[in-house]
């Protein structure tokens, strides 16, 4: 189990593939509950700029009885130095449920309940106002035997839980702009 749980947390999942990843960590541990595990990712762009845009769907737009500044996917980091826009998360493409999906031959366009559509928009810090962010992005793995047991590979595509971590660049307030759980 220790080798399996090391390989979760030192492989990032193929929704980062587009970027240049380097290892971090969050203040709390996400997975320190028995059976779970979890891998933080400090994104950065292939050009090797760390700061950038982080766009999406705002879940108000979706929800008229939702007020919160919560996002959407899909998620895309827009680097501040060369503009490359790369994908970060679609639930209808990534998480434990997808992935199942996607492994069992069905290409139902995914299992979340609801998705952003068209051109995403630009998150901007509640305390501040700025656009630019560092991003690290945490995935939560639960009942670790189960999916070392039940799956022969690909196990770190397999994250229940989405957390992304943006800290502002112009005033140093982190802020979690999402809130994706049971993916």
């Amino acid at each position: 189990m220790k080798q399996f749980e090391r390989y979760l947390r030192n492989t990032p999942p193929s929704c980062l593939r587009g970027f240049k990843l380097k290892k971090g960590k969050f203040a709390r541990d996400y997975g320190d509950e028995a059976d779970t595990t979890s891998s933080v990712w400090q994104i950065a762009c292939r050009c090797g700029s760390s700061e950038g845009k982080f766009l999406g769907h705002p879940l108000k737009d979706y929800d008229d009885e939702y007020d919160d500044p919560d996002f959407i996917s899909p998620l895309k980091f827009e680097c501040n130095k060369c503009k490359a826009i790369t994908p970060i998360l679609d639930t209808d493409k990534h998480g434990y449920h997808a992935d199942l999906d996607r492994r069992e031959g069905e290409d139902d366009g995914g299992s979340c309940k609801i998705r952003g559509k068209g051109k995403p928009k630009e998150y901007v810090c509640p305390d501040c106002g700025k656009n630019i962010f560092k991003i690290k992005a945490g995935f939560v793995f639960w009942n670790l035997s189960e999916l070392e047991e039940s799956f022969e590979d690909r196990w770190e595509d397999l994250f229940m839980v989405f957390i992304c971590k943006c800290k502002c660049v112009g005033c140093g307030e982190v802020v979690e702009p999402t809130d994706f759980g049971k993916l």
